[in-house]
């Protein structure tokens, strides 16, 4: 028994260290790209994202092509590599969230953006994330409205 035990208690690290490199964020970096339910232009589209829309990476074909991916809402499938990047991203999870000028309610909403919204982030400052949108407007959002990642 103490011999599970001290095996057990072993390969809790290992398990750890894999685990963290099966998932990885990453975001598209095309005007649009095509979430496909396989690896080729051949199978379905099951959605189609715009620039900044970010995803978990779960693995990729053997001829590293094509990444299947996760995204915020559950949605999976697949996405050809060349449409994303590892540039920080995030997406409005929430049914609607302030864009603000500076990182804290106490400065004034410029804008408000809808579930769905994505962001290229560019930093943090505590949980208020500075943020990029598709048409260059920048502002800041309290991080519990999104789902992403941002450094």
């Amino acid at each position: 028994m103490k011999l599970l035990l001290v095996l057990f208690f072993l390969s809790i690290p290992l398990l750890k260290a894999v685990d963290s490199t099966l998932v990885k964020y990453m975001s598209v970096q095309k005007v649009k790209a095509y979430v496909r339910s396989g690896p080729g232009n051949n199978y379905k589209v099951v959605k189609k994202v715009g620039r900044y829309t970010p995803f978990k990476a779960l693995t990729r074909t053997n001829d590293r092509q094509w990444i299947k991916v996760i995204g915020y809402n559950g949605i999976t499938g697949w996405i050809n590599a060349s449409a994303l990047t590892n540039t920080p991203a995030v997406i409005v999870k929430s049914s609607e969230a302030n864009i603000r000028k500076g990182a804290g309610t106490n400065y004034e909403t410029i804008w408000k953006a809808v579930e769905g919204v994505p962001f290229r982030c560019l930093k943090r400052n505590g949980r208020w994330l500075r943020v990029l949108d598709v048409d260059d407007e920048v502002g800041w959002i309290y991080d519990a409205l999104v789902w992403g990642i941002c450094y």
